[in-house]
Formats: structure tokens, C-alpha cells, sequence
């Protein structure tokens, strides 16, 4: 008897739904933004503490570094990432593979289409990010000593 090719089996397999679409862009969205920033989050860390203006007399993060703060509490602005960053990488996944299915109808080239899912994708990620961002960055350079004490002046800039 002949054996199906995976091409055969590949070409004949039913794409996915929407809604499957859907949850998997949040799944996926909300996994890779956790493990990346549990990874990065020190690098991110030491890089924010570098470019921040210190206080108190110092001149310069090049001295905070021979101090050894440059990697102490490589966590500080942790939670305000993690809190967010699922979120907003499950929005931007869920987001941009509705845009691809929504302008399908359009004709454009695939190029297009992903410019155009992508920037819709990405109004959405930094709608919910931007906040918990800037609370970050103010725990990682030592501006602000807790996340409730950094919040209260987002709205003001």
C-alpha cells in the first residue's frame, strides 16, 4: 500500500482556528516575556544604573561599578516588569495574529500584512507596558526604594 508523504499529511492539515490562535499567541506571548526578563532583568539592571544621574555626589556610574553597586539587587523593578510583561506580550501576540487575519481580505503581501499586524500589535503592548516600565527603571536606578513609593508620580512624569 503507498505511504503518505508529510507533505500530503502537512498539506491536508486543518489550520488552526481563530480562537486556538488566540489563546496560543496569549500562552506563548506570556511565557517567553516571563523567562526573558527573569534572564535579562540584572543586565537591564546594571544598564539603567549606568545611564541614571546618581545622586548624592557621585560623578559617575563608572564609580557605582568599582563600589560594587552596579550589580547589587540585580532584581530591584522585578515585579512591576513580571506584573506587566506577560500581559503586554500576550496582548501584542493576540493582537498581531488578529491583525493578520483581519486584513487577509486586504490582498497585501506578506510583508505588508506583518508590518501592519505588527504595529497594530505594538500599540497594544506599550499601552500596557509603558506604565511598569517607567517603574522599573526608577527601582533599578535607585530613584525610587520601593515600587509604591516610584508610582504615585507616573502620572506627572
Amino acid at each position: 500500500a503507498p505511504q503518505a508523504s508529510a507533505v500530503t499529511v502537512a498539506a491536508s492539515a486543518v489550520p488552526p482556528s481563530a480562537a486556538a490562535e488566540f489563546w496560543s499567541g496569549l500562552l506563548a506571548g506570556a511565557v517567553q516575556k516571563t523567562v526573558k526578563e527573569l534572564a535579562l532583568h540584572p543586565l537591564d539592571t546594571a544598564k539603567a544604573r549606568l545611564q541614571a544621574p546618581v545622586a548624592a555626589g557621585w560623578t559617575g556610574g563608572a564609580r557605582r561599578a568599582v563600589l560594587g553597586e552596579l550589580f547589587k539587587s540585580p532584581y530591584d523593578g522585578l515585579a512591576p516588569a513580571l506584573i506587566s510583561g506577560a500581559p503586554a506580550a500576550s496582548a501584542f501576540f493576540a493582537v498581531k495574529d488578529g491583525a493578520k487575519r483581519a486584513v487577509a481580505g486586504l490582498q497585501l503581501g506578506k510583508a505588508e500584512t506583518t508590518v501592519l499586524a505588527v504595529a497594530c500589535a505594538n500599540v497594544a503592548y506599550w499601552g500596557i507596558k509603558n506604565p511598569s516600565e517607567v517603574l522599573k527603571v526608577r527601582r533599578q536606578a535607585g530613584v525610587a526604594s520601593d515600587t509604591a513609593g516610584a508610582a504615585p508620580g507616573i502620572l506627572r512624569g
